[in-house]
């Protein structure tokens, strides 16, 4: 394991962070704003010696009290170090975490849950809680629709004819001899996995939870459902799918008006660096989507597509923000889906940029940013940027903290506060 950062590289790490937080992606506070993020913290579990350090919880915390909401993924089943987190951050703090996903209780998986870390004075807990899942009559309809590739391929997978074997012969196998007094050893399941072109279910279910955020006096509030995903990492069709079935679930949720305004973050493990033609790929599938939608006023952003107009001083100009601790990446994203004319005018990302009435960054307009912690760490220890160190350095360098801290640096968008008086025009399509 590579060395941990000592007590003097954690002070280094602090000073050179107090001098100019803004050079490195962190947002300032504005009135009349609050700031939402997402950030998935790996593998986030035990503390001390099989899990993270006093030091290093403590700069999380740190991170994290500087905004309003922050969805975690990659909580482990043991909840001790975001227990910890919360704690660290204040006591105002509250905290909402799905129960595991990505396997069945009892069962070998990925377990994982997500979270959600809320400040109460700005972003309050509204009723709803759930997760986004698939219905069984959906999934009845999926193998009706794809039923011949569905079996040729359960025919054809040694996992599942391993799987077949399994529960046909060698459980009731097991089962005889116990009965006949014997003391066999227990069965070993076999491995299964097995990739299904047809989307049935996620991998993580995502976490919904509803928030609303008190405007300025006299004003109605924001009410929000924020989703936390964690999408599938493997194949790209089966990224494609999950990413195509979440998009599904949101948008036909803000067509019936249960909810105006829908927030989806997390680790949505597609990378998005070719601004034009992902964004051309994702509004043509909003549109196969919502063919048969009766409300076509939507506003959709995606701000993380396209380079930042303004960008903090460490950042190449003109190009996407990278999400990853090595800086080649965006698998995390934050997009908006709204009907709420309190909400959506600013935020239209279109074909060719971000859209002509969005003032990124100035005050009272939205903003997004990335917290480039690693360049922090390579300019606090090394005194140069990741990117200035040689390929070996940079390597050796990031094994000290991409287990210890994150591979992952968080994402956040500020939202900004209807002001009194402000008209917004009718809702739009996304422009192509």
């Amino acid at each position: 394991m590579a060395e941990m950062f000592t007590e003097a590289e954690w002070a280094a790490i602090r000073t050179e962070l107090a001098a100019d937080p803004v050079k490195y992606g962190l947002p300032t506070r504005q009135y009349g704003s609050v700031l939402i993020a997402s950030f998935n913290i790996r593998k986030l579990g035990k503390l001390g010696a099989k899990g993270r350090d006093d030091a290093t919880m403590a700069f999380l915390a740190d991170v994290c009290r500087r905004f309003d909401l922050v969805a975690v993924q990659e909580v482990m089943s043991d909840m001790t170090a975001l227990r910890r987190m919360r704690d660290l951050m204040g006591a105002r703090y509250g905290l909402a975490v799905s129960d595991i996903v990505g396997t069945f209780p009892g069962e070998r998986g990925n377990e994982e849950r997500l979270a959600f870390i809320y400040n109460p004075a700005l972003v309050r807990r509204a009723e709803l809680v759930t997760s986004v899942s698939t219905s069984r009559t959906k999934v009845l309809k999926t193998l009706a629709r794809h039923h011949k590739e569905i079996f040729n391929v359960m025919d054809n997978s040694a996992d599942a004819e391993a799987q077949r074997k399994y529960i046909t012969e060698t459980v009731p196998e097991y089962h005889r001899k116990l009965d006949a007094g014997e003391r066999p050893r227990a069965p070993k399941e076999p491995r299964f996995k097995v990739n299904v072109d047809p989307f049935l279910q996620f991998i993580r279910e995502p976490f919904a939870v509803a928030f609303e955020v008190h405007g300025h006096p006299g004003l109605d509030s924001y009410n929000f459902l924020a989703v936390n995903a964690h999408l599938q990492f493997g194949r790209m069709k089966d990224r494609k799918a999950e990413a195509r079935a979440i998009f599904e679930w949101i948008i036909h949720k803000v067509e019936s008006a249960e909810a105006r305004n829908i927030v989806v973050l997390g680790d949505l493990n597609f990378d998005l660096n070719r601004p034009r033609e992902d964004l051309k790929e994702i509004i043509t599938e909003f549109k196969k989507i919502r063919r048969s939608g009766k409300n076509k006023n939507m506003y959709v952003s995606f701000p993380f597509i396209f380079p930042h107009p303004r960008p903090p001083g460490l950042h190449p100009p003109g190009d996407v923000y990278r999400t990853n601790i090595r800086l080649n990446q965006t698998y995390d994203q934050i997009g908006v889906f709204s009907r709420d004319d309190q909400v959506g005018k600013h935020l239209e990302t279109t074909y060719t940029g971000h859209g002509d009435e969005t003032n990124w960054g100035e005050p009272n307009y939205p903003d997004y940013g990335v917290f480039n912690f690693s360049d922090l760490f390579s300019v606090a220890l090394n005194g140069k940027p990741l990117s200035a160190l040689t390929k070996s350095k940079r390597t050796a360098f990031i094994k000290r903290f991409e287990h210890k801290v994150s591979d992952h640096m968080p994402i956040w968008y500020r939202v900004p506060l209807p002001l009194p008086q402000q008209s917004f025009p009718e809702a739009v399509q996304p422009r192509a």
